[in-house]
């Protein structure tokens, strides 16, 4: 689950049928008015870092700011192949998916998703990044249910495993660099 940049081919049918955000984009009205392919705001290219989608062999769109691992796993998830979701084991990479999800505004994969991020296992080592994930997750309104449901789980592992005055300060030194998070985790509920 490396970084990596790759580029995914993928029709413009099936971005428009997946995403009103690509259904617009593609559109004649985005495109100028000319129908030339080339819209006022920048030649209908994103700027990204992720990876490139071929679009036709002809238009390309970069994903930039999220993890190129979430890209590929979106894009072929809108390709009908979910393999590379089936295997994913990092909050990072999920959440990232979840985010491309939104900001594409479309949510086909959503259950696969959430059902994946529910599988994995939080533990007193990733129990700080994966509240501070899902504090992220509840600022969206699509997923502030779900957002509030691993908050309560982080909340619930934190009261088990934290049962005596060492191992609070075990936990807080361990996570020095994050003791907004850590006190967010622990305040009652």
């Amino acid at each position: 689950e490396g970084e990596r940049d790759s580029t995914i081919f993928i029709s413009k049918e099936t971005l428009t049928k997946q995403s009103p955000v690509f259904a617009a984009m593609f559109s004649k009205h985005w495109q100028g008015a000319a129908g030339d392919g080339k819209s006022a705001e920048n030649s209908n290219k994103e700027k990204c870092k992720a990876g490139a989608v071929k679009i036709a062999e002809v238009e390309e769109i970069t994903i930039e700011g999220y993890h190129p691992q979430a890209a590929h796993i979106f894009f072929n998830y809108l390709k009908n192949c979910n393999c590379s979701l089936k295997h994913c084991s990092s909050f990072e990479i999920l959440e990232d998916v979840l985010m491309l999800m939104d900001f594409y505004n479309s949510y086909s994969p959503l259950e696969e998703v959430t059902q994946r991020i529910e599988l994995l296992p939080v533990t007193m080592q990733n129990l700080v990044q994966v509240f501070e994930m899902s504090e992220r997750l509840s600022q969206v309104s699509v997923y502030q249910n779900f957002g509030r449901l691993i908050k309560v789980q982080c909340r619930q592992i934190a009261r088990s495993n934290i049962t005596s005055r060492p191992l609070l300060v075990k936990f807080c030194l361990q996570n020095r660099e994050s003791m907004e998070t850590v006190a967010k985790i622990l305040e009652s509920n």
